[in-house]
């Protein structure tokens, strides 16, 4: 069932939770709500928006969603079954829809789609991904990107007696059926010769029956630069695709093209969801990294000079390592706003390290996406 409605939008300073729009919604009994722990309505910019996310639990229900300043959901779709996962959640350029991929969640058959749902109709577009999975992107000329899975045998790991299982990036026309181009091949076309990764390529750790070589997580798309990014979580490198599918740069891992300034600390093991022309921010999970917690982080990049510097970062505040998922996206006031994944919670921090808006669900959290104005149906 697909819900709307409008959210509480107040003046900053303002913020009465307890008249909230979206009282009245009663969201399934399955979509676990979130209890707003603390707001400064004057700093909070979260107080006066919205979020899209994405809410699960490791074995049934999966949803998309969106929360007002107080926490309350005023939008939600669930997977179309127990088997499959929302994986992203993104608003559409329109700015009246939203934006929804669903996979296999046990990644054993191709199901994966990509759908949308205007709000003020309530039409739904259904496109089918081949192999899609964790992430995509909606492009300015009509089509989407999404990350791909691709097999090849094995002729690299003697000891292993299964073959790999590797990314690409497809692009399709919204709505279009049937296989779909390959644009950029990441056993292909990065150059990066087979190497052992870590010990998470071992067979079965992700995808079953394979040993996974690259595990790619996070897809981005700059219209000033007209170039995707993807993040190969296992490499700890980010690549720049051009939009004609050619390989622009490497930044991080084994193939790193980036000269990294002193006391910079690149991700290990991380997700994103934002690159611009000159910087990028990172929840960086910090596996293999002797026990740190996990943080979120933000480099300044020059792609011309190929310099890579870490300008900010904010520590879970518990000590706490998550090695899985985690989001982190800029406000347009500045603030920082954090999905800690495993935990279900919600932190929006200013540029000090201070907590200005904070929330908790009974879920395990995705990918977030701020929205300043929530577009419904009067």
């Amino acid at each position: 069932m697909l819900v709307t409605v409008a959210g509480c939008t107040p003046g900053k300073g303002a913020l009465d939770c307890g008249k909230r729009a979206s009282a009245d919604l009663n969201p399934p009994e399955k979509l676990r709500p979130f209890k707003l722990d603390f707001v400064d309505p004057d700093e909070s910019e979260l107080a006066n928006g919205h979020l899209l996310v994405n809410q699960f639990n490791k074995k049934t229900e999966s949803f998309a969603a969106a929360i007002d300043g107080c926490a309350a959901h005023v939008w939600w779709e669930k997977a179309q079954s127990q088997a499959t996962k929302i994986t992203r959640t993104r608003m559409g350029r329109d700015g009246r829809s939203v934006i929804f991929s669903e996979y296999d969640r046990f990644r054993l058959a191709d199901t994966g789609e990509i759908r949308r749902h205007d709000l003020k109709t309530g039409e739904l577009t259904v496109t089918p991904a081949e192999e899609q999975h964790h992430d995509f992107v909606e492009m300015p000329d009509g089509q989407l990107a999404w990350l791909s899975w691709q097999y090849i045998a094995n002729d690299w790991f003697p000891s292993l007696d299964t073959d790999i299982a590797t990314d690409a990036i497809r692009v399709a026309d919204e709505g279009s059926d049937g296989e779909h181009e390959i644009l950029f091949s990441v056993p292909e076309d990065s150059g990066v010769e087979m190497f052992w990764a870590c010990r998470h390529m071992a067979p079965d750790t992700f995808v079953p029956g394979y040993a996974e070589w690259s595990h790619a997580n996070s897809l981005m798309y700059d219209e000033d630069q007209d170039a995707l990014f993807v993040l190969v979580r296992y490499w700890d490198a980010l690549l720049r695709i051009e939009r004609d599918g050619t390989l622009g740069w490497i930044l991080g891992g084994t193939n790193n093209e980036f000269t990294v300034a002193d006391g910079t600390e690149l991700p290990k093991h991380g997700h994103m969801s934002e690159f611009w022309p000159g910087g990028m921010l990172v929840f960086d999970n910090r596996s293999h990294s002797g026990g740190k917690a996990s943080r979120v982080v933000e480099y300044a990049i020059d792609e011309e000079a190929r310099t890579v510097e870490e300008v900010w970062s904010y520590e879970e505040p518990n000590g706490q390592f998550w090695s899985y998922l985690g989001d982190a996206r800029r406000l347009p006031g500045g603030n920082v706003v954090i999905a800690w994944s495993g935990s279900g919670q919600i932190t929006e921090v200013n540029r000090a390290g201070e907590v200005v808006w904070s929330a908790e669900t009974d879920h395990e959290l995705g990918r977030l996406e701020f929205v300043e104005d929530w577009p419904w149906v009067q």
